[in-house]
């Protein structure tokens, strides 16, 4: 007699256990917001999640690993994340990013001479 549930995972057979928060799940929580510049705490994430607290800090520790988020540590205890803006992205940062050699000054008084136009 066969197992009938020997390719399905522990977490999803086991009576009373829900089944496990992916990483793309809690990515989920950061794309889905209106303003995507602000960073979240561990709580903010958690409250959007159905897993314990422990299980919100494993996965954002491992998205910050892949690459997917970044953090920073403002004060003594608190930590946030968010998704980083990539070199590829279409934004406001990447189009006015400086030439090398430009000089602030420079790129202000182009911009007058082009509003003058």
């Amino acid at each position: 007699m066969t197992n009938r549930f020997a390719t399905e995972p522990a977490a999803l057979t086991m009576p009373g256990r829900r089944p496990e928060t992916t990483p793309e799940e809690a990515l989920a929580v950061f794309n889905k917001r209106d303003d995507l510049a602000e960073p979240l705490t561990a709580s903010e994430v958690n409250e959007e999640l159905d897993c314990s607290k422990r299980t919100t800090l494993r996965l954002l520790d491992q998205l910050v690993e892949d690459g997917e988020l970044k953090e920073k540590k403002p004060g003594s205890r608190a930590k946030v994340w968010w998704v980083p803006i990539s070199d590829t992205a279409t934004s406001t940062v990447t189009k006015h990013r400086r030439e090398p050699g430009r000089e602030p000054i420079d790129e202000q008084r182009e911009a007058q001479t082009n509003n003058r136009s």
